[in-house]
């Protein structure tokens, strides 16, 4: 017994199956573009200039205060808050552009939870030597005073001049060392408040620092 055409069936067959099999396939290549496209948009829209890194620590305790009567809180004082800290050992002649740029830009964000902070890098042990250079240079900023380092290693500072910026969550944001004074700081900083808008974590209203000085006791002599 024959069967004809049988051997035209067979060909036609794989030819259906193919079609099948690129449908398929089709269908699943368009599903996983969408789901690649709905992650992407999903995603926080790039600070400029920078990558994202890990969460700082807080300010260490023990470290000595100026232009603010008690010690400052990363997470609860300034808990969603947008953070610029300036890390210096004020050494260079340079110094004294950066701070004048620094503090100008504080005074554009003196009524938005944005808080600058001088990190003062230095191996002198005295509160007077401290507070001499504070006066010295006309530093009207908060500032913690880093004699042993763990403030910068808290922070993650490698090295000076350094420019941090610190997002709501205390992430950050922006991290720039001589490039920062061609940097558009004011720009990465609004683009930080945006992100924090966007997602409500960012505060309502700017922290208010009570002007003063704190000395942690048995300091004020330079022993620990």
């Amino acid at each position: 017994m024959t069967h004809e055409g049988y051997g035209d069936e067979i060909p036609a067959l794989d030819l259906r199956r193919q079609r099948l099999r690129s449908g398929i396939l089709f269908t699943a290549a368009i599903v996983l573009s969408g789901a690649v496209v709905v992650f992407l948009f999903g995603l926080e829209p790039p600070v400029q200039g920078t990558e994202r890194y890990a969460a700082v620590g807080d300010f260490p305790s023990g470290h000595a205060w100026f232009n603010t009567q008690s010690p400052i809180s990363l997470y609860g004082d300034l808990s969603g808050h947008v953070v610029v800290l300036l890390f210096s050992d004020f050494s260079r002649l340079s110094d004294v552009r950066d701070l004048s740029r620094f503090e100008a830009l504080a005074d554009d964000y003196e009524d938005q939870p944005v808080e600058l902070i001088v990190v003062y890098v230095t191996t002198d042990s005295t509160a007077s030597a401290w507070r001499s250079t504070v006066a010295a240079w006309g530093i009207g900023l908060p500032v913690i005073v880093d004699d042993d380092g763990l403030v910068s290693r808290s922070m993650m500072a490698d090295r000076y001049p350094l420019v941090q910026v610190l997002d709501s969550h205390g992430r950050v944001a922006g991290r720039y060392h001589e490039s920062w004074t061609t940097t558009d700081l004011a720009g990465v900083v609004d683009d930080v408040i945006m992100l924090g808008q966007a997602g409500r974590s960012l505060a309502s209203d700017p922290y208010d620092v009570m002007p003063g000085e704190f000395i942690p006791p048995g300091m004020e002599e330079g022993d620990r």
